[in-house]
């Protein structure tokens, strides 16, 4: 038999079962794709974490060193080298102080000259006051050069620190009184120079302890001592005046 030309094929059921493995691998498809991201940033920010503490280590060590310098050097050199900088600016700063006052008298001796005419007929603005105009000039001055000063003596700073007295990382100074020492201890030696400091530490606790005892009761006794004296002092004072006494009623 022919088959009816109208006729459609027959249309597929929908099954479930394919409908929820799509959704099911849809779903597991965006899972993946949001845990990258996520899986991504926890790695990127445990990494800035750890080279923070890397930079933060390395900081302590560097500001370790420098401290570790500084001592040295002022054991070797008896004064230590910011100290000995901040001399130099000191002395140089009192030097540019005493030139600069030289320079202020010398210029005020110089304006009172024109304008008592030892120089010749100088015509000067009739607003102007020399002396005025002499004491905002040399503080203009005054303020370049300390500009200048301070400006050139943190480069010396810098440089003095780091080059005058700086040691570099890969020497190892050891000083000549301490060429002869022996700083390798065993730990045996170690525990019983650390029993030894307990023990002394805790006698001195208990000599000061009865030290304190001792004081209060330093302090009592004395306080008895203060009362038996007053006590004394008035038997005394009452035997005197039982003695005073019988010898007024004797007869005559």
């Amino acid at each position: 038999m022919s088959r009816p030309a109208n006729r459609q094929p027959a249309a597929s059921k929908p099954d479930p079962t394919s409908k929820a493995a799509s959704a099911r691998l849809h779903q597991g498809t965006n899972g993946t794709s949001n845990a990258v991201p996520s899986t991504s940033a926890a790695m990127v920010a445990t990494a800035t974490t750890a080279v923070s503490a890397i930079d933060r280590q390395q900081e302590s060590w560097i500001k370790a060193r420098q401290i570790y310098q500084q001592q040295l050097l002022t054991e070797h050199f008896g004064f230590s080298p910011l100290s000995f900088v901040d001399d130099v600016i000191n002395s140089v700063n009192n030097m540019i102080y005493q030139a600069s006052m030289a320079l202020q008298e010398f210029i005020e001796s110089e304006m009172q000259k024109v304008v008592a005419g030892e120089y010749g007929p100088i015509e000067l603005p009739q607003d102007m006051d020399p002396m005025t105009e002499s004491a905002k000039g040399m503080h203009k001055f005054e303020t370049l050069l300390e500009a200048a000063v301070d400006k050139n003596f943190d480069r010396f700073e810098l440089y003095a620190l780091k080059n005058l007295f700086g040691v570099p990382e890969d020497v190892d100074i050891i000083l000549p009184h301490y060429e002869s020492l022996d700083f390798g201890i065993s730990v045996e030696r170690e525990e019983k120079l650390d029993n030894d400091l307990e023990l002394v530490r805790r006698q001195l606790i208990a000599t000061k302890a009865l030290n304190y005892r001792l004081r209060k009761e330093l302090e009592m006794e004395e306080n008895r001592r203060r009362q038996l004296e007053k006590c004394r002092l008035q038997i005394q004072f009452l035997k005197d005046a039982v003695k005073e006494g019988n010898r007024d009623i004797r007869p005559g």
